[in-house]
């Protein structure tokens, strides 16, 4: 079964540096099955010419993004310490980080990666869950139990929660911003006005 890739979590070119959308709509490739988002049609063609390298830099941006929301100690694989072979292998799978305690535990991820990540979820799911500040959909506004049930979706290893699945779309065209109404509300989970009107991807106060 084909896993998804999560969106591109970063409101800059990787080539230029520039912020998306300071030239126009934003020019969205899929590269080795992952999402990247550039300011402009050259930067993706410079990115597709050196994309070895450019995904190595790419990788490390993204497990320092993603690493304190990682859930897990213990390798997924294993159930052992991730450190127990030493320094933990952390590597970017479909934009996603994934931690293990070696490269054969890797190896075995990459061969079925649709196996494991259920788990992964259900563990962000359930240490995120405990923290999550709000009451109410960040896309709609609505209850979050109001429509039959939360939908819990994990998008660069972070819990968004929605009152549907219908509202998912919303959210990994703009990661950014949701993750920002939910920082933004982080001291407010009941202030209705702040999430709704939050438009910002820049983390604030409300």
């Amino acid at each position: 079964m084909a896993v998804p890739s999560t969106p591109y979590l970063f409101d800059t070119c990787p080539i230029s540096g520039s912020k998306l959308g300071s030239m126009g709509d934003p020019v969205i490739e899929i590269i080795d099955g992952r999402e990247v988002r550039f300011c402009c049609a050259g930067c993706a063609g410079k990115f597709k010419d050196d994309k070895t390298a450019q995904f190595e830099k790419l990788d490390k941006l993204m497990i320092e993004q993603q690493i304190p929301y990682y859930p897990l100690t213990n390798c997924f694989m294993m159930d052992e310490a991730l450190d127990k072979n030493g320094t933990p292998i952390d590597f970017i799978y479909q934009n996603r980080l994934y931690r293990v305690c070696c490269n054969d535990c890797k190896d075995m991820f990459m061969k079925r990666p649709a196996r494991f990540i259920p788990d992964i979820n259900e563990a962000i799911i359930k240490k995120q869950s405990k923290s999550y500040p709000l009451s109410i959909c960040v896309i709609s506004g609505a209850p979050l139990e109001g429509m039959g049930g939360v939908d819990n979706l994990i998008v660069g290893n972070r819990l968004v929660k929605l009152c549907c699945a219908g509202c998912r779309t919303k959210v990994l065209k703009d990661p950014l911003a949701a993750f920002a109404k939910i920082d933004a509300c982080c001291q407010h989970p009941h202030h209705l006005e702040c999430i709704v009107n939050t438009t910002s991807s820049t983390p604030g106060s409300c």
